[in-house]
């Protein structure tokens, strides 16, 4: 299992990226930055997940997301966020997202785990 989590608030990424490595199994890779994200998307294998914030510095959860669809990049993707109401992005874009507590997002991260 490959995971990226995109997480610019370094606590809540230092809190979730050990909570992610300590469900599963495999590479957990923890970026701050869109910027950051994209490199590895570009230069890696295929992530089986990718997790983001909506508010990045160096671009948006939604940058992200668009970058993955228009590289045809595999894998789930999934908005985990505080932003209170619905996140701006399209309807194309909404058919690949959905937006997790923690416990529902390890839960749907095994259902992705044990269909791969």
């Amino acid at each position: 299992m490959r995971i990226l989590y995109v997480e610019n608030d370094k606590d809540l990424r230092t809190f979730f990226g050990t909570k992610l490595k300590e469900e599963f199994k495999g590479t957990i890779d923890l970026v701050a930055t869109g910027k950051e994200a994209i490199k590895l998307l570009r230069s890696e294998r295929p992530y089986d997940v990718i997790i983001s914030d909506y508010l990045l510095s160096k671009g948006s959860g939604t940058d992200l997301l668009r970058f993955k669809i228009k590289n045809e990049i595999t894998g789930s993707f999934i908005f985990f966020c505080s932003v209170k109401g619905p996140i701006p992005y399209s309807q194309e874009d909404y058919q690949q997202v959905d937006k997790f507590s923690f416990r529902l997002l390890c839960e749907e991260i095994k259902k992705i785990r044990v269909v791969s």
